[in-house]
């Protein structure tokens, strides 16, 4: 830290979009970076984490989290865990990162692109209208700064979705033929209607 600021904040920025990045550091040499991707899970006190939004900069860093508070513990039994819906979960993301482009006649990867199906399409762009209401008229500003990256986050999840189902119906790769179906954008929908919304709300209220 310099200041009081992290100097690396604007980094965490730029991480959120991924893509391409150079670092320099002096004494460590330059360092390019093909695709910049950075995933963090953690937990944290909510009285802790509140001090910590109200004391640093309003820069977009916040609004590129999801959120969730969680509930407080009740006591209840014990459950057996499901050993099967483990195996899968595991079996999915070994999958998933081992997964391969498609190549073209000369072995070389082709891009791939996604595309949604007219039901996807029409719930994307439902969900869209609504966050960028909020984003515009919504009278608390850290609010709608954050709505106004829900649009993009739907997107995001939507494809995660849909390369998490191809690959648990036995996918080796993703298929620029297969559409992303109503159901997956549905899915994604209430995801983010009932859960991830809902915290926002709560968050930033």
């Amino acid at each position: 830290k310099s200041g009081g600021k992290s100097v690396d904040r604007p980094v965490w920025l730029e991480a959120y979009n991924g893509g391409s990045q150079q670092i320099d550091r002096i004494g460590r040499g330059h360092l390019n970076i093909e695709n910049f991707s950075v995933t963090l899970i953690g937990g944290i006190q909510p009285q802790v984490i509140e001090t910590l939004r109200k004391s640093t900069d309003e820069d977009g860093l916040w609004q590129r989290f999801i959120i969730v508070k969680v509930r407080k513990a009740v006591a209840e039994q014990d459950r057996v865990p499901d050993e099967e819906a483990a195996r899968v979960y595991e079996q999915i993301l070994r999958t998933l990162s081992d997964i391969k482009p498609p190549v073209n006649f000369l072995g070389r990867p082709v891009g791939v692109v996604v595309k949604l199906s007219d039901e996807a399409h029409a719930i994307r762009e439902e969900r869209a209208a609504f966050h960028l209401t909020i984003a515009n008229e919504h009278p608390n500003q850290k609010l709608s700064a954050a709505a106004g990256k829900w649009s993009g986050l739907f997107a995001r999840l939507l494809l995660v979705y849909h390369c998490i189902e191809a690959v648990a119906d036995g996918a080796k790769f993703i298929d620029n033929d297969v559409l992303v179906s109503g159901a997956t954008a549905g899915r994604v929908a209430r995801l983010m209607r009932e859960v991830i919304i809902p915290n926002a709300l709560s968050f930033y209220s």
